[in-house]
């Protein structure tokens, strides 16, 4: 892990120190008494003169600070801190939320830290209280790993975080496996994504987790690696950055209509990969998802992104129920990018039925495959392919396909196969290569299918 010191050592205490200062004039936390004593953290409260936050921005009047002494971390470098409420307010200045990881023996040291700096800071919130997350978060002193634990929920419209590599938010309880830290338990709690966004993207080993039984974003959630786990889930460390995952939603239970993620129109996901996984629940997309490297997206419902574009240049999405890209766009593009043989896809999607109402899917570089278990729909769609630094074939299979008034145009081969094959005004066009067709019953009318090096028709028994 990358170490980056954030100095507090500069923060002028004197006067402006005010260890009676009311909690509702600045960030909005309350420590749990009720907790053992070791799980007490101390708070400080700081302004921040106006002359000192104008060198970083003219129109600062001054940041109000709430400074978390964390508690003694464990054994194994875990500070666990609890709290009845924990809102990190914007408020009219430029406020921030301070985890102080510095060593006592060093200059506005934490006295909590006799053992050494924390390598986990688990801030975890007992009472139905949400969480509102607004403003800066910091780790000052040794970078630390940050978790937010609210199973009341958690919303971020503003939420920045420094100086910490790894942060989790969710609305699991945290488990242990004796007095060792262990993971979560999410049985309830939404995340919110407000219009202001969340920023985690400080430095290229930043990884952002979200936990939670549901998750809508309405704004950018700005990161380096994230990873998504909606639904009520049990998720164990297994070391490393490995997770194990047991669903505890029950046997029979029945969430096909639920969205678990819902990304709005305005909302997005920026990062150089994204990896989401709806237990029992759906994933919709009306914005934006895009990825430098990978989009994974892993929903048992249904995965729908009407109207919506997903961008990468490796993508996967997976479902046993419908994925929907009615008026949407699924595009990966590797232009200035080596072709790597090892990487052979471009786009792959599995589901229990595919539409492409429409929709536009797009790749330049890397196999297209999509495979549905019932129907596929291409109707007014487009699914195209242009190599330029690669092979970029298409492969579809299905029980049965649709391409009515729909395109699928390739550079490269295409194969088709289904038992029922509608190409109604419909084109398959491979310009350079072969179409190999696998079907029971073909039905082209007024529809084009030509290959460059010709059309193979195999007639199913």
């Amino acid at each position: 892990m990358r170490e980056v010191s954030v100095n507090l050592h500069k923060i002028y205490y004197g006067v402006l120190l005010l260890f009676c200062a009311p909690i509702f004039s600045y960030a909005e936390i309350i420590v749990d008494k009720n907790a053992p004593k070791n799980n007490q953290p101390d708070l400080l409260y700081h302004i921040e003169k106006k002359k000192m936050c104008k060198i970083q921005n003219a129109y600062c009047q001054g940041g109000k600070k709430t400074i978390i002494n964390i508690q003694t971390p464990d054994i194994e470098g875990v500070s666990h801190n609890k709290y009845v409420k924990f809102n990190a307010n914007r408020g009219n200045g430029y406020d921030k939320v301070i985890f102080n990881n510095i060593l006592p023996s060093e200059e506005n040291g934490n006295s909590n830290l006799i053992n050494g700096e924390a390598v986990v800071i688990l801030n975890e919130i007992t009472s139905m209280n949400k969480s509102q997350l607004d403003t800066l978060l910091v780790v000052a002193g040794q970078s630390a790993d940050l978790v937010i634990a609210n199973p009341a929920g958690i919303s971020c419209n503003g939420c920045r975080f420094v100086n910490t590599d790894y942060v989790t938010l969710t609305t699991g309880v945290p488990a242990f496996k004796g007095d060792k830290f262990a993971g979560f338990n999410v049985h309830q709690g939404d995340i919110y994504i407000g219009g202001e966004g969340l920023q985690h993207n400080e430095s290229v080993d930043n990884y952002l987790d979200l936990f939670s039984d549901s998750l809508k974003v309405d704004g950018k959630i700005e990161t380096i690696d994230l990873l998504s786990i909606i639904g009520k889930n049990a998720i164990t460390f297994k070391g490393g950055k490995k997770l194990w995952l047991i669903s505890l939603a029950g046997l029979f239970y029945d969430a096909e209509n639920k969205i678990g993620m819902d990304v709005g129109k305005l909302g997005g996901m920026y990062a150089n990969k994204i990896h989401i996984i709806a237990k029992r629940s759906g994933s919709s997309n009306q914005g934006e998802i895009i990825a430098d490297k990978v989009v994974n997206i892993d929903s048992d419902a249904f995965i729908s992104n009407v109207s919506g574009k997903i961008e990468s240049p490796k993508i996967k999405l997976k479902s046993t129920g419908l994925i929907d890209n009615s008026k949407g766009r699924i595009k990966s593009e590797r232009q200035g990018r080596d072709y790597d043989p090892k990487e052979k896809f471009g786009i792959r999607i599995k589901g229990g039925a595919i539409r492409n109402h429409e929709g536009r899917i797009y790749a330049n570089s890397g196999h297209v495959s999509m495979e549905a278990s019932n129907i596929f729909f291409n109707n007014h769609g487009e699914i195209r392919t242009l190599s330029t630094s690669g092979p970029a074939d298409i492969k579809i299979k299905a029980k049965n396909i649709n391409n009515i008034n729909g395109g699928v145009i390739s550079s490269d081969s295409i194969k088709i196969n289904t038992n029922a094959f509608k190409n109604h005004h419909g084109r398959v066009v491979s310009v350079f290569d072969q179409i190999d067709l696998y079907y029971k019953t073909l039905n082209s009318g007024k529809g084009i299918i030509n290959g460059g090096l010709g059309v193979s028709k195999v007639i199913k028994p």
